[in-house]
């Protein structure tokens, strides 16, 4: 099990509804992990995680933390481009160690800037849950096919 806690920053404004947690979640789901998405964890819950590899009655074995920030990049031919990076670290729990750390960039154009900042953060999120997957994959002897 892999509870997830990403926070996103858009640089001229904030973003409702984070893309990068959802997106973590939904392709950890594909490859049928259980991953927890908190709604609306209580007030130290992250320690609690950390302490207990526990959330709630769950038995959780990794913590996905990450930042992500998005940012208007140009604006092209009446589209808006926005660029984005996110930075991710699985977290053995319980225990504070990180055991990979990896980073994602994406760029996306849409008409509206949110709606390019929240596509440039998927695009992102995926390349660095991809890349955390083949470091897993090197590590525990498996080719990653």
């Amino acid at each position: 099990s892999v509870v997830i806690d990403i926070k996103e920053t858009h640089v001229s404004r904030p973003l409702p509804d984070p893309a990068s947690a959802l997106t973590a979640f939904n392709l950890l789901r594909e490859l049928d992990v259980n991953a927890i998405l908190p709604n609306s964890p209580p007030a130290g819950w992250k320690e609690s995680v950390l302490a207990s590899g526990k959330y709630g009655d769950a038995k959780v074995d990794y913590l996905l933390e990450g930042e992500g920030i998005s940012s208007f990049a140009a604006e092209l031919q009446g589209m808006t481009s926005c660029r984005a990076r996110i930075e991710l670290r699985l977290v053995p729990v319980p225990g504070r160690e990180v055991l990979f750390a990896k980073a994602g960039v994406g760029a996306e154009v849409d008409l509206v800037e949110e709606l390019a900042a929240k596509a440039a953060l998927e695009e992102a999120t995926r390349e660095a849950i991809d890349a955390l997957i083949k470091s897993g994959s090197k590590q525990f002897g498996d080719d990653g096919s």
